[in-house]
């Protein structure tokens, strides 16, 4: 469940050469430098540093039981939700059917850069799913479900500061088997690698009048974490 990111996208331009100059050769990526995970953690944000309002934030890691069996650490954390919250969207949060205001940012070290590639490269079709319109129907029993999923998403590619990957904005309305539908809600994630590391920011919030305010509370845990990084 995820977004855009509207900043930090480099674009490469190549010169065209007059005559017989030879082209200009494009400028070459920043690298960046291998990082332990427990130096990637140490780049998480603080408590303080965190979106305005965050609460009930916890924390795994290093271990490599926060993220799909590799070393890993990563913080998650709750928003308020709008005072015009619908009571029906509240007793659906509180039986898990659909997700709070929340957000996470994660850290990850592969085995190796081919790792890393192919983890990304999977998470990016999943993402090309929700480019565009997308529909998917609800699967399994009222008990216990995956739900249903309908909106309108955009796919962006990224290239900042020696990383590379995606950005997803998504507009999303959940479903359920006997047909309840939540509320509209606004979805971002960006995942990018460096080397074997990557970095994912998720954030989940219900749709309102501020349609951006997902990709800036992404934006603001990206713009952090590449900070420290560099100041590192």
């Amino acid at each position: 469940m995820i977004a855009r990111l509207t900043a930090g996208i480099a674009a490469l331009v190549l010169v065209a050469a007059c005559g017989s100059n030879p082209p200009a050769d494009p400028e070459p990526s920043p690298t960046v430098a291998p990082l332990t995970i427990e130096q990637l953690t140490a780049l998480l944000p603080t408590d303080t540093q965190l979106p305005e309002g965050a609460h009930d934030v916890k924390r795994c890691g290093p271990a490599k039981d926060c993220w799909d069996g590799v070393e890993a650490s990563k913080v998650d954390f709750e928003l308020e939700p709008p005072e015009d919250l619908a009571n029906a969207d509240r007793e659906r949060r509180a039986n898990g059917f659909a997700f709070p205001e929340s957000g996470t940012i994660t850290v990850m070290v592969y085995p190796d850069k081919a790792a890393a590639e192919q983890a990304v490269a999977t998470l990016r079709q999943e993402a090309e799913k929700k480019n565009g319109d997308f529909e998917s129907e609800a699967d399994g029993t009222e008990s216990r479900f995956t739900p249903g999923e309908k909106g309108h998403g955009t796919l962006t590619q990224v290239d900042r500061d020696g990383w590379t990957g995606f950005a997803l904005s998504a507009r999303t309305t959940f479903s359920a088997p006997d047909g309840d539908m939540t509320n509209p809600g606004l979805e971002h994630v960006t995942h990018l690698r460096a080397g074997s590391m990557t970095v994912r920011v998720q954030v989940w919030l219900s749709a309102g009048d501020d349609t951006g305010a997902t990709d800036r509370i992404a934006e603001d845990l990206l713009d952090g974490f590449m900070r420290r990084l560099e100041a590192a």
